[in-house]
């Protein structure tokens, strides 16, 4: 028992903590402040507590998100249109020539979207965005000037367009490999910033199969096996088209499900962005 009076008593208590000096961390989506231990996350909203961005979707513009999932949208039409004109380059020959470069311009487009900056600074740019470009935008002229060439070499004083052509469609196919190649890893980069640890696999294998069955389709091309010597072997070719179409709708099967993930980050952006305008609204 103490017995000391009770002045000592006040005099040797603890002094009250002083919390003016201490951190005040700012969340930048939502603007909810905390003091003291220094958090890397908001407890409200999850956002990021320092002054770079986040890796997380649901802070990313809304229009970007929503264009980024047109864009998948489009790769995949784009993915099935030429999975298509390939299978009628053994039947009907000017619907393949003509079906290649619409295919080549939709999946353009879809590049272009996808690969749009974010306009946030301390968001690293993965650098096969650009590669990516290039590779389609080489890839489309070339698909253009194959349609070209193969029209013209059904005239019947055109021989010398027929090894023009078969060069056009050999570079095409090789572009298409480089761009499914660069566009693999570019939405790999996407697929990491997805709460779905199998999107990130998925992408990058998917883009190795597709990447392998526009070289298989390149090889096809250089032999020949949709002139007429080849047509009796048609239906032993059948595992060979079934490998090549599995390796088509795997990346379109895949990018759906990436489509499905942004649309879902983009409603999650609504939620962001009204807590950070009440939070706006609060503070005034």
């Amino acid at each position: 028992m103490d017995l000391a009076p009770r002045e000592e008593r006040v005099q040797t208590a603890a002094p009250p903590q002083d919390r003016t000096h201490q951190p005040v961390s700012t969340c930048q989506m939502c603007g909810y402040m905390t003091q003291g231990k220094l958090r890397e996350r908001c407890p409200q909203c999850s956002g990021t507590m320092q002054t770079g961005a986040s890796d997380l979707l649901k802070f990313s513009s809304k229009g970007w998100l929503h264009g980024a999932t047109f864009a998948m949208t489009l790769a995949v039409i784009g993915i099935g249109m030429h999975g298509t004109a390939a299978f009628f380059r053994f039947t009907v020959r000017p619907l393949a020539a003509a079906m290649h470069p619409a295919a080549s311009v939709v999946l353009m487009i879809a590049v272009f979207l996808a690969t749009r900056d974010e306009r946030r600074p301390h968001l690293e740019r993965s650098p096969s965005a650009p590669l990516s470009r290039i590779a389609v935008t080489l890839a489309t002229a070339l698909w253009i000037l194959a349609a070209i060439f193969y029209f013209r070499n059904r005239t019947p004083t055109a021989e010398q367009f027929r090894s023009t052509t078969l060069a056009a469609y050999l570079g095409a196919l090789l572009a298409d490999a480089a761009l499914a190649l660069c566009f693999g890893f570019y939405m790999n980069h996407l697929a990491g910033r997805i709460p779905d640890d199998s999107l990130s696999s998925h992408t990058q294998n998917s883009a190795y199969g597709c990447t392998c069955a526009c070289l298989m389709f390149a090889f096809c091309h250089f032999i020949g096996v949709a002139a007429p010597d080849y047509m009796m072997w048609f239906v032993c070719a059948f595992p060979i088209i079934a490998v090549g179409g599995a390796f088509l709708v795997w990346p379109m099967l895949t990018l759906l499900r990436m489509a499905t993930g942004f649309r879902h980050a983009a409603k999650e952006a609504d939620l962001v962005a009204a807590r950070r305008r009440a939070a706006e609204f609060n503070s005034t």
